[in-house]
C-alpha cells in the first residue's frame, strides 16, 4: 500500500484513538510512541481507516475532508487495495484455501463499489451502484425476491421509469417499453 496516507500532527490524536479502537484485530503488535517505526504504523492505521470508511459507504468527500486525501490518493489507495486482494485470492487457490477465498472476494467487491456488505447482493443488477443500492434497501428492497414482489410503480419511485424497469426486465418481468418514457426522475446512472 505504499505510499502509506501520512498522519499530519493536526490528526495524530484520531489516528491514534482509531489504532486503540482496533487494536485487538491487529496481526502484530504495535509498537511503543518512542519506537521508531511508530509514524509508519499511524500511517498504516490511517491507510486502513480511508479504505474501511470508504467500504463502509461514506462519501468520497466525506473521506477527503475527514482524513485530508485527495481524490487521487483515495482512487490510488482503492487500486492498490484491489490488486493486492485479487493477489490474495489467487494465493488461496494456489494454497487450497477455498474457506479464506470466499471473503477475500467479498471484499474486494466492496473495495471496487464502496458498498457495505448488505448491498452486494444488489449491485450484481445493471445501473445499480452503491448509492441505487443504498435507496433500494432503505426501503426494503433487499433481495431479488423483494425486487420481484416490489411494484413497478413502487420501483419507479425510488429509481425512475427507466432504471425501474430495466430492474424488473432483469429479474425476468417484462415491462411494456411504452409505458417507460424518456424521464427518469433526474435519476443520473450512478455506477460509482
Amino acid at each position: 500500500m505504499r505510499p502509506l496516507i501520512r498522519t499530519k500532527k493536526s490528526d495524530k490524536q484520531a489516528v491514534e484513538s482509531t489504532a486503540l479502537q482496533y487494536e485487538e484485530t491487529f496481526l502484530v503488535d504495535p509498537p511503543s510512541q518512542f519506537e521508531d517505526g511508530y509514524d509508519e504504523y499511524l500511517n498504516s492505521v490511517k491507510t486502513a481507516a480511508v479504505l474501511h470508511d470508504w467500504i463502509e459507504e461514506v462519501t468520497e468527500e466525506r473521506i477527503e475532508e475527514k482524513y485530508g486525501v485527495t481524490p487521487g490518493q483515495l482512487q490510488a489507495k482503492r487500486s492498490l487495495a484491489d490488486w493486492l486482494l485479487y493477489t490474495c485470492d489467487e494465493l488461496c487457490d494456489i494454497l487450497k484455501r477455498r474457506d479464506l477465498a470466499s471473503t477475500i472476494r467479498r471484499v474486494k467487491k466492496r473495495v471496487n463499489l464502496g458498498v457495505a456488505d448488505e448491498l452486494l447482493g444488489l449491485t450484481r443488477f445493471d445501473n445499480i451502484g452503491r448509492v441505487r443500492a443504498r435507496r433500494l434497501h432503505d426501503h426494503g428492497i433487499k433481495t431479488v425476491a423483494d425486487i420481484k414482489s416490489t411494484t413497478y410503480e413502487e420501483l419507479n419511485d425510488v429509481l425512475g421509469k427507466k432504471t425501474a424497469a430495466s430492474l424488473k426486465k432483469q429479474v425476468g418481468e417484462d415491462i411494456d417499453p411504452d409505458d417507460v418514457d424518456e424521464d427518469n426522475h433526474g435519476n443520473l446512472l450512478d455506477f460509482a
